[in-house]
């Protein structure tokens, strides 16, 4: 005897994950079904959106926590500013093993998202990174070889002062 159940009644990512944990104690199989409905009110692009993102991928490793090849003992991560909270949930649960070490890059300055940590101690205080004395290791890069100084000064007159960091590049 094999017992099924779906998801999909709740319409939100938290509903979907929450119906998927509790049909995953008392059945075999667990279908999701996020999106049988679009909610009164809601755009129907972007409900399609969070039903195939955030709300899949939370059910997803709700249900099989388990990454192909198995978790890493340290994880870099490109670009840290622009990962959302969700995202980085992910990544630190589901890919990084229990006691592996993070670098992460990236420039606070080119946020694309208010969705996102405004400064690195904000991020680490956020993802419990940080030592018992609540500090991290913070190190700017000294040389760096994407933009010329000449591009760069001309990026820092673009941003109100006090709101990024006097770029300098080591380019003629």
């Amino acid at each position: 005897t094999s017992i099924e159940t779906k998801t999909g009644y709740g319409l939100t990512a938290w509903h979907e994950l929450r119906s998927a944990r509790i049909a995953a104690k008392y059945a075999d199989t667990v279908t999701f079904l996020g999106a049988h409905v679009v909610p009164t009110g809601a755009d129907p692009q972007s409900y399609l959106e969070l039903v195939t993102g955030p709300m899949l991928a939370a059910v997803a490793l709700a249900l099989d926590p388990r990454v192909p090849g198995g978790p890493v003992a340290h994880l870099i991560i490109d670009e840290a500013q622009d990962v959302r909270p969700l995202e980085w949930r992910i990544l630190l649960n589901s890919v990084l093993e229990q006691g592996g070490s993070v670098s992460l890059f990236g420039d606070m300055n080119q946020r694309r998202s208010d969705y996102t940590a405004s400064d690195w101690r904000e991020l680490a205080v956020d993802l419990e990174i940080t030592d018992a004395d609540g500090a991290i290791a913070i190190r700017e890069l000294e040389v760096g070889y994407r933009s010329t100084k000449q591009i760069l000064r001309f990026a820092n007159r673009l941003l109100p002062r006090g709101t990024r960091g006097e770029i300098e590049s080591p380019w003629v």
